[in-house]
């Protein structure tokens, strides 16, 4: 592997670390803002308003937890694929493939 080849491998995994800094970032500061949001909207017994509607539910009714929970994994899916090195083994994985295709093909040309 040449020096430009290592080069360009390393500046996309910085690419893909930057993006997946910029997403825990994006994720942590939307998710205090609504977390702010659902404590200011409610009271004790679990009230909230919403639209000019009082609405009640039981106390200790947190909705954020769903939207956090939710993109929260997809903010785990992206840390795991980033963090493993699932970008570099589909690369590798595209290579070999190719490869075995043009393998195939001389075989198929030579019989």
């Amino acid at each position: 592997m040449t020096d430009e080849e290592l080069y360009q491998r390393a500046r996309a995994r910085v690419r893909q670390l930057r993006a997946l800094y910029l997403h825990v970032a994006v994720y942590v500061v939307i998710m205090g803002f609504l977390v702010l949001i659902n404590a200011v909207t409610r009271d004790q017994s679990g009230s909230y308003m919403f639209g000019g509607h009082m609405y009640h539910r039981a106390a200790g009714d947190w909705w954020v937890i769903w939207p956090a929970m939710a993109w929260g994994v997809v903010v785990a899916l992206h840390a795991a694929a980033v963090l493993i090195g699932g970008a570099g083994k589909l690369d590798s994985w595209e290579e070999r493939k190719v490869d075995e295709l043009v393998r195939r093909e001389k075989d198929k040309t030579s019989v």
